[in-house]
């Protein structure tokens, strides 16, 4: 039997092993100004009101920058160039949780965990939605979950989790149940120079 995961909505969890820049980053976010979401379904979650972070941190963003070339390279193999565009902080305290949300305007997006966490605290993982969750018109639960049939996919962070996935997955903060925060950096990654071809090409030197 062969199963093929076709047209497949990829989360690509990666490890940045910069440890350097992992201590710079808990050491930013113990001084900047945070603010909570006000939208309806969000429960506590902060986020920086800068959205830029990272261009205060140009070190930061060059290996982060990196890091998506080779899982370009290496797994999407789209070519072309990529670069960073805004980035935030999110702080979640105990029992605080987002809603599902997109990033718009972006191609992919990417979150990553800096704090002194593991896997097995399972302290406020990411949820994944399925973006074809409403397409089949029969209900049925399965026997056993698994990532062939599942409605959403979980994560749950370790200290240098790098998790990258295109920007119009669904996903949201799980609630957190630990008294001490947890922290990550978000930033988003879209195409620059020319790209596409034909009645869709573009070139953002254009502007």
């Amino acid at each position: 039997m062969n199963v093929y995961p076709i047209f497949a909505s990829n989360l690509i969890e990666t490890v940045f092993d910069d440890e350097e820049s992992i201590k710079k980053l808990n050491q930013i976010c113990e001084d900047v100004d945070w603010f909570v979401n006000p939208q309806e379904g969000n429960n506590g979650a902060s986020a920086t009101r800068n959205k830029l972070i990272l261009e205060e941190y140009p070190e930061i963003k060059e290996s982060l920058s990196r890091c998506f070339d080779q899982v370009n390279d290496n797994v999407l193999q789209l070519g072309g160039n990529f670069i960073i565009t805004t980035s935030w902080f999110t702080k979640i305290t105990k029992n605080s949780f987002s809603q599902f949300h997109t990033h718009r305007n972006s191609f992919y997006s990417a979150v990553l965990y800096f704090g002194e966490y593991s896997k097995e605290q399972k302290q406020a993982p990411i949820q994944f939605e399925s973006p074809t969750a409403d397409l089949p018109s029969h209900y049925i639960i399965p026997k056993t979950w698994n990532i062939h049939n599942c409605f959403t996919w979980d994560v749950y962070p370790s200290t240098g989790t790098l998790l990258f996935f295109p920007s119009y997955l669904r996903h949201r903060i799980g609630t957190h149940n630990d008294d001490k925060p947890r922290y990550s950096l978000a930033f988003n990654i879209v195409p620059y120079g020319s790209y596409g071809e034909g009645d869709s090409s573009y070139n953002t030197d254009w502007f």
